[in-house]
């Protein structure tokens, strides 16, 4: 079950969590102005090794969040802000399934147009992006 105070979204950045294999994960949602009239098309970051919300995701999602889609960043398993008891650990296992819950929580959200959910990698998450249609459309 997905519980997200989606009351309190705002054009930009907005911080929520959601569950992983029983571990808070820390994410960033990026939403563009008129979020709160029509769903808008989403777009999940694969962001590149070793990093966290806070660097490349924060370009893209400014950038993709002006031009009208929402994008989630995420802090995945034993990084940054989410909980984790190996830190700082690349596990694609673990990757694969934050990114997977990720999706599931964009097509939850109300402001998000569940069919029109996308996926986008940069540097290692480039390499994660191939199994992401797989994902979205499961």
């Amino acid at each position: 079950m997905i519980t997200i105070d989606q009351s309190t979204f705002k054009p930009g950045k907005n911080s929520i969590s959601f569950t992983t294999k029983g571990y808070r994960i820390a994410a960033d949602l990026y939403l563009p102005e008129g979020f709160e009239t029509a769903p808008c098309p989403a777009i999940i970051f694969a962001r590149p090794a070793t990093q966290v919300k806070e660097q490349a995701s924060v370009v893209y999602g400014e950038k993709v969040s002006a031009r009208g889609y929402a994008l989630l960043a995420v802090d995945h398993i034993g990084f940054g802000e989410s909980e984790g008891e190996i830190r700082n650990y690349e596990n694609t296992e673990n990757i694969i399934a934050v990114l997977t819950d990720g999706i599931t929580v964009l097509r939850h959200l109300d402001c998000i147009d569940e069919n029109r959910v996308y996926g986008m990698g940069l540097c290692m998450g480039g390499a994660t992006s191939p199994v992401l249609p797989s994902l979205i459309s499961a």
